[in-house]
C-alpha cells in the first residue's frame, strides 16, 4: 500500500499570496505530518510519505532559492499511490481539483480524498462531489480516523468525518472529533526533499544564521504546531463573520503531551521557532497550563513561538498575568486579532466593539514587555464607510508612530497584514450573501456563474455585493482600493517593504 498526503502549489488566481515573514521557503504543512504519523502507527509495513507546495536548494545564503512546485510535479510523484490525500485551503483548491483530474488521466482506480479547510463546509464538500468525479471523497474536520479507514478499506458508511456518493447522491459519515491525546509525535522525515526544506528552519544549521542575520534579526515563527482544536470565542459568541472555522467546540490535549512533541521537532530538525496555530493560542487557561507544563520539560531554552490573540480576551484584570505568561511559554510574537479599528466594523463582523483607545492600550502593553506585535487589518468588511476609512487610516498612521519596529525582537509592531474582506464559502457573511435574491442575480451577472454552484466564488464580486445589496458602504469598489494603497504607504513609512504583507486587495 502507497499513500502521498499532498499540500499542492497556489491556484494560479492566488500565486501571489505568501505566508512568510521574509525571503523563506514555506515549510512542510504541519497537518498531514500529523495525519501521516497516525496512519504509518495503524500500519507500519506502508509507504505513506508527504508532499509539501514548495521545494529549495543551497546550504548557505548565496546559493539559497526556493520556489514553488507545479500541479505536474506533484502528480509525477503520486503516479505509484494507491492513495492520494490532498490539503486544500481556498488558495490552493483550483490547484487540488487539477491535481485530481490529473491523478484520474493516469489511473482510474486511484483513490483520491480532499480534505482541510477549503473543502471543510458541508456545501462545498456536495459541490466537489457534485461535480468533480476525479474526487472519491472529502474528509471533514479531523481526518485522522478518516485516512485509516480510507487504507483500511473500509465501506464509506463505517468512515467518520468523510463526505462519499451512493448511486450519485452525496451521503456523510458519522462525525467524530479525534482525541489529540492519541496523536503520536510526528516530524518531516517523511516529506519529499525535506532536507533541503528544513535546512532553513534548522537551527544548527549555517544558512538558519545567515537567514536571520540577513533579515534584521527577524522571528520567523511557521513551524505549525497545536495545542487545542476550535475557537472558544466562536464556542462562547459565535464565530466572526469572516471565519470559515467549522469549530465550535474546544478541546485541549495533555500539556505535556504538547511539549513532548516540541521536544521531539527539536531533536530531530532543530527547529526553535514555531507557529502555535490554536485558533486563539492567548488565552489565561491555555497559558497557565503550557507554561507549568513547560517549567517540568526539559527543553532548550531558546524555544520561540508566534501565536493568535484575541484583543478582547487581555482584560484589565487578566492582562498583566497574560503577557507574562506569554514570556514564560515563550510566545515572543503575538498575531494580534485586529483587522479594523472602529467599533462598528467590528460589532458587525460578530465581535466585540472594541476600537483604537483599547487596542493602543494592549499593543502599549505588549510593546512595553517586548512582545512584537503582527497587526491583520481588512479592507471592505460590512459596515465600511468613508468614515471608518478614514478613522482606520488616522489609528493605523499613530499606532505605527508610536510602536512600529524595524527590528523583530524588542517588542512592538514589527509587520502588518493588509488583505481584502473575503466573504469565503461557510463563514456568516457568505452564508447571509448567499440566501440575497439580489445578491445571487448580480453574481450571476457579473460572472456568469449561479453563486450556489459556484466551488472557488469570485470574492471581489461578492464583496461588491455586499457593499451594494446587504451592508451598503457608501463608498465605491475603486474608493477601497485607494484606501488600500494608503494604508500601504502608510505602513512603508514606518517598516520595512518585508514586514508588509496579507493578500493583495483589487477592486
Amino acid at each position: 500500500m502507497k499513500a502521498k498526503l499532498v499540500f499542492p502549489p497556489p491556484s494560479k488566481k492566488y500565486g501571489g499570496i505568501t505566508w512568510g515573514t521574509e525571503d523563506l521557503v514555506n515549510p512542510p504543512q504541519s497537518g498531514i505530518e500529523v495525519l501521516a504519523a497516525v496512519a504509518r502507527q495503524r500500519f507500519p509495513d506502508a509507504d505513506i510519505s508527504c508532499i509539501s507546495d514548495s521545494v529549495a536548494s543551497g546550504m548557505s545564503a548565496e546559493d539559497y532559492a526556493f520556489s514553488y512546485r507545479t500541479v505536474d510535479d506533484v502528480v509525477e510523484s503520486c503516479a505509484d499511490a494507491d492513495v492520494v490525500g490532498v490539503s486544500v485551503w481556498f488558495h490552493n483548491l483550483e490547484s487540488g481539483l487539477e491535481l485530481a483530474w490529473k491523478l484520474k488521466e493516469i489511473d482510474l482506480g486511484k483513490r483520491v480524498v480532499l480534505g482541510s479547510y477549503g473543502v471543510s463546509n458541508p456545501l462545498i464538500a456536495r459541490l466537489v462531489l457534485e461535480q468533480h468525479p476525479a474526487v472519491d471523497y472529502i474528509a471533514r474536520g479531523d481526518g485522522e480516523e478518516t485516512i485509516v479507514g480510507i487504507l483500511r478499506g473500509f465501506s464509506p458508511q463505517q468512515i467518520p468525518n468523510l463526505f462519499y456518493r451512493v448511486d450519485g447522491k452525496v451521503m456523510m459519515g458519522p462525525s467524530r472529533p479525534f482525541n489529540l491525546n492519541r496523536r503520536p509525535r510526528w516530524d518531516f522525515t517523511h516529506t519529499q526533499n525535506y532536507a533541503a526544506i528544513m535546512e532553513g528552519y534548522d537551527s544548527r544549521t549555517r544558512l538558519f544564521g545567515e537567514l536571520r542575520k540577513g533579515s534584521g534579526g527577524s522571528f520567523i515563527g511557521r513551524i505549525g504546531v497545536q495545542f487545542t482544536t476550535g475557537c472558544e470565542k466562536a464556542e462562547q459568541e459565535g464565530p466572526c463573520a469572516y471565519c470559515t472555522s467549522q469549530r465550535t467546540t474546544t478541546q485541549s490535549m495533555l500539556a505535556e503531551r504538547f511539549w513532548g512533541q516540541i521536544g521531539h521537532l527539536y531533536s530531530t530538525h532543530g527547529i526553535t521557532e514555531y507557529f502555535l496555530c490554536d485558533d486563539i493560542a492567548a488565552t489565561l487557561p491555555k497559558l497557565r497550563a503550557l507554561s507549568e507544563a513547560r517549567k517540568k520539560a526539559s527543553l532548550p531554552d531558546n524555544l520561540q513561538f508566534r501565536a493568535y490573540g484575541y484583543a478582547p480576551y487581555f482584560t484589565p484584570e487578566d492582562s498583566t498575568e497574560m503577557i507574562r505568561l506569554l514570556h514564560e511559554v515563550g510566545i515572543i510574537n503575538l498575531f494580534l486579532g485586529i483587522e479594523n479599528f472602529s467599533p462598528e466594523v467590528n460589532s458587525k463582523s460578530h465581535k466585540r466593539a472594541y476600537g483604537y483607545p483599547e487596542i493602543a492600550d494592549l499593543i502599549g502593553s505588549l510593546t512595553e514587555n517586548k512582545v512584537d506585535v503582527f497587526l491583520p487589518l481588512i479592507v471592505g468588511m460590512p459596515g465600511e464607510s468613508e468614515e471608518t476609512l478614514r478613522y482606520n487610516a488616522d489609528c493605523l498612521d499613530r499606532i505605527l508612530d508610536r510602536h512600529a519596529k524595524k527590528t523583530y525582537g524588542e517588542g512592538g509592531i514589527v509587520r502588518v497584514d493588509l488583505s481584502g474582506g473575503m466573504p469565503l464559502r461557510g463563514t456568516p457573511w457568505y452564508n447571509n450573501l448567499a440566501r440575497d435574491r439580489e445578491v445571487q442575480e448580480f453574481y450571476l451577472k457579473k460572472t456568469g456563474m449561479p453563486l450556489q454552484k459556484d466551488i472557488d466564488p469570485d470574492y471581489t464580486t461578492l464583496r461588491e455585493a455586499s457593499a451594494i445589496y446587504v451592508e451598503p458602504m457608501g463608498v465605491s469598489p475603486q474608493r477601497l482600493n485607494d484606501h488600500f494603497n494608503e494604508l500601504s504607504k502608510i505602513c512603508l513609512r514606518y517598516l520595512r517593504p518585508q514586514q508588509i504583507g496579507g493578500f493583495d486587495f483589487q477592486p
